[in-house]
C-alpha cells in the first residue's frame, strides 16, 4: 500500500505550522491547538521538514527510504 497521498496531506498540514521567521514549532497539542512547549523551536523539527521535502522530491535522502516505497 502506497502512502504517498496521505504523507503529502500531512506534509501540507505541517507547512501551516511554520513561523514567520521560517522555524517550526516543536510540538502541537490537539484538540486544544496549543504549542508545546510554548515558543520552543528546535533544529530537529526543521530537519524533519527538510528530510521530508527531500524524499518527496526524490532527492539524495530519498534513497535512504527506498525500501519503504
Amino acid at each position: 500500500m502506497r502512502l504517498d497521498k496521505t504523507a503529502g496531506e500531512i506534509f501540507d498540514c505541517v507547512a501551516g505550522l511554520r513561523d514567520y521567521d521560517g522555524s517550526y514549532m516543536t510540538g502541537y497539542v490537539l484538540p486544544d491547538g496549543n504549542q508545546f512547549p510554548p515558543d520552543e523551536r528546535t533544529t530537529y523539527s526543521a530537519a524533519a521538514v527538510v528530510l521530508a521535502q527531500d524524499v518527496f522530491s526524490n532527492g539524495a535522502a530519498a534513497s535512504l527510504f527506498a525500501p519503504l516505497r
